[in-house]
């Protein structure tokens, strides 16, 4: 409850019954929720295992579509996943911040509810493929087969594994709270 940061980890579509159960019964979503921007944990989630989700792309391609048009559409695919996901994942928290939000029909109180659901919809939501990174960067040796399909999955772009984006944001949370505590 003293953390600087939460992350919410999953490999699933769904925020694990063990993680909501936490969040019901610990204080960190009321925490969140209500404390001030500058005493504010940073919560987030990382959705791991990306190259698990496979986009049916049968009915978006044409038969004679060119490779190029194959990767495009896979690529928006997997980006419209990702939006879909993120906006469940904040629609689970905010169930789970139901019973924590103010209740009446006052104008007060709805301006309230909005603007602490507001802070649920700006949760970060990140998609990472650690073993794609790691493919990259040639720091795991995967088969032949497994890298040619990491390969297509990622157009070979090691910064859609989404690692490099996750490591900015932590380096940049650490920054700030050293800077704030001990500089």
């Amino acid at each position: 409850e003293r953390a600087t940061a939460v992350a919410i980890v999953t490999s699933d579509s769904n925020i694990g019954p063990d993680i909501e159960s936490w969040l019901r019964n610990s204080s960190v979503l009321a925490n969140f929720l209500e404390a001030t921007a500058k005493r504010r944990q940073r919560l987030f989630i990382i959705r791991t295992k990306l190259a698990s989700y496979h986009p049916n792309l049968d009915k978006s391609l044409p038969e004679d579509a060119s490779e190029e048009d194959e990767t495009r559409v896979h690529l928006e695919a997997v980006e419209e996943y990702k939006r879909e996901q993120a906006a469940a994942y904040r629609s689970m928290l905010r169930d789970i911040a139901g019973p924590k939000l103010p209740y009446g029909d006052d104008e007060a109180s709805r301006n309230r509810r909005a603007e602490l659901l507001s802070r649920i919809d700006d949760i970060r939501v990140f998609f990472v493929s650690a073993l794609a990174h790691e493919v990259f960067a040639e720091r795991y040796a995967a088969s032949r087969r497994t890298r040619r399909q990491l390969a297509d999955y990622f157009d070979e772009d090691i910064n859609a594994t989404g690692v490099p984006e996750l490591r900015s944001f932590l380096t940049d949370v650490a920054s700030s709270y050293l800077s704030e505590y001990f500089y």
